[in-house]
């Protein structure tokens, strides 16, 4: 499934909500939660680099969980994944979340609709521990 939405607020919970109801029509039962929280991640750092534009949110099954990519029109990548220096900080933690939650995660440059950007992805589990 690909998603475009604008880089503003209410686009996050749109994300998130599609995502999750994507991945109920996927034939098995899996879990969506970090999927979603990963999701909610990417987008905010898509409305931090570029507020306003145009998004692309992409959600698809993969053998070992939930391939999950964001795009945005700014080609600069984001921070590498760490903890903010103040952790009563309420920001600078998404890079982090994404790393920590994901078996695999990159950046893939990529041009849409004649825009060079990139693509920020994660492969999340959703298999139920036991």
């Amino acid at each position: 499934m690909i998603l475009r939405l604008y880089a503003v607020g209410e686009g996050a919970r749109l994300a998130r909500h599609l995502v999750r109801s994507v991945m109920a029509t996927w034939p098995a039962p899996c879990d969506t939660d970090t999927a979603v929280t990963v999701t909610g991640e990417l987008f905010a750092n898509a409305c931090a680099a570029t507020p306003g534009r145009p998004v692309w949110i992409y959600v698809s099954w993969h053998q070992d969980g939930a391939l999950v990519s964001c795009w945005d029109s700014n080609p600069a990548c984001p921070a590498e994944p760490s903890l903010p220096a103040d952790l009563l900080n309420e920001t600078g933690r998404g890079m982090y979340l994404i790393h920590t939650l994901s078996l695999a995660h990159g950046i893939t440059p990529e041009t849409r609709d004649s825009i060079t950007g990139k693509s920020v992805w994660s492969l999340v589990p959703t298999r139920r521990s036991s």
